[in-house]
């Protein structure tokens, strides 16, 4: 006998995908046609990812050329999940629990808010890292590893780029503005990532500006491994400008904590303590760099010696 899901995957061509407010709802194609906003929500789900446990989402409208939208992580597929396509095998280092990678994903997104502050509902719009919009949601289609055909994880925002950084020398990297470099390290040091490497930094078309994506490995339970590939670029010698000290002013983790529980995010009690300490430490070094009277205002010299200082705890 077919079964239930089957059946409803044979009616659709497609898979529809619009959030609100991180309420999930699948839609029919004659709906979609009738919605005009947020247009990087729906569209086809195209194919697993070689290179690990994503799919692209894209539309084609009107049998025009495709066009890639949105990457799809499924909570099932990630590193170490039974589902993932490589079987665990390679991939980003795991310092999250299996199945909350998502969670981080959708995580980095609500806390790169802008310098207004925390978004009041969902919207498209960047926060001061630039991290792409990302939203939970629930995807149904015919072709995901496994056999469960309906799945959930995060959806993110597809940004057109010239690729990543990892196919760009050292002379390419000088020419990046202080903010460019400052807006990665902000993210990076207050959410502990422990995957940054220059694959995970897209480069923009319009301008040479750095786009943060792949955020799994973000908010761990502990301090093991950052990874801070932009550590030794000739930007994090510079003091911070008086705009990126007002935003770390601003920032309060016990704050942010609330507000992802707020969008149905819950963080284990030691991940809730990485974060506080993370900021912390981000906030102390941004003091340092701004009180600081000597030629090195970088805030990443104290920060050091505080991340081993934590490690040895």
């Amino acid at each position: 006998m077919e079964l239930k899901h089957e059946r409803e995957i044979k009616r659709q061509t497609e898979v529809q995908i619009k959030a609100k407010d991180l309420e999930i709802a699948m839609l029919t194609q004659e709906r979609v046609k009738k919605i005009k906003r947020d247009w990087w929500l729906w569209g086809t789900i195209a194919t697993t990812l070689t290179i690990g446990a994503a799919c692209l989402a894209y539309s084609n409208p009107s049998g025009s050329e495709k066009e890639d939208i949105s990457v799809f992580k499924p909570v099932d597929e990630e590193i170490g999940a039974v589902n993932n396509p490589r079987r665990g095998r390679g991939g980003s280092v795991k310092v999250v629990v299996v199945g909350e990678g998502v969670v981080r994903e959708v995580a980095s997104y609500l806390l790169d808010y802008p310098q207004s502050g925390y978004r009041r509902s969902y919207t498209d719009e960047i926060g001061f890292s630039g991290v792409p919009p990302t939203i939970m949601v629930e995807c149904l289609h015919e072709n995901f590893n496994g056999k469960e055909k309906r799945k959930r994880g995060s959806l993110q925002k597809y940004m057109v780029s010239k690729g990543d950084c990892e196919g760009y020398g050292n002379n390419k990297f000088s020419e990046l503005s202080e903010h460019e470099v400052h807006k990665i390290s902000v993210l990076d040091i207050r959410l502990t990532n422990a995957d940054r490497h220059l694959g995970n930094l897209l480069l923009s078309t319009e301008e040479d500006q750095l786009i943060p994506i792949d955020h799994g490995c973000c908010i761990p339970e502990n301090f093991e491994r950052c990874r801070f590939n932009w550590i030794g670029w000739s930007q994090c010698k510079k003091a911070y400008s008086q705009e990126t000290l007002n935003y770390i002013r601003k920032i309060n983790p016990d704050e942010d904590i609330k507000y992802l529980q707020a969008h149905g995010l819950i963080l284990s009690d030691e991940s809730q303590q990485t974060l506080r300490i993370s900021s912390m430490i981000l906030k102390q070094g941004a003091q340092y760099s701004d009180d600081s009277e000597t030629e090195d205002t970088s805030v990443f010299k104290p920060m050091d010696e505080e991340i081993g200082a934590v490690n040895n705890l």
